[in-house]
């Protein structure tokens, strides 16, 4: 052996090199679709974002927000018999919220 990796390890760590350089490459679309973002918030204010807060902030915070009881119309069982449970629809609609703020 010569250097620090043998032929067929060196040629392995130059393929995943080229590889991971190939799949960590922006493409056109993606470019674009950066742009567009950019084009679309680039005249928000500071106002329109804490607006956009006020709408979609979540409906609780601290340590009782995802308390069970509060969340759960049905309880999830985790013993037999099992059951998936079922979560109340205003924390189905919260969690849309915090995704749209974020959106």
């Amino acid at each position: 052996m010569n250097g620090l990796l043998c032929k067929p390890c060196g040629f392995l760590v130059a393929a995943a090199l080229v590889l991971s350089i190939g799949w960590t490459a922006e493409s056109p679309k993606s470019q674009a679709a950066a742009a567009d973002a950019l084009q679309l918030t680039a005249n928000r204010t500071k106002q329109d974002i804490v607006d956009k807060w006020l709408q979609y902030r979540p409906m609780e915070t601290g340590s009782n927000y995802m308390a069970a009881d509060r969340i759960y119309e049905i309880a999830p069982r985790v013993t037999p018999p099992y059951s998936a449970g079922k979560i109340k629809q205003a924390y189905i609609e919260d969690g849309l919220n915090a995704a749209n703020f974020v959106r």
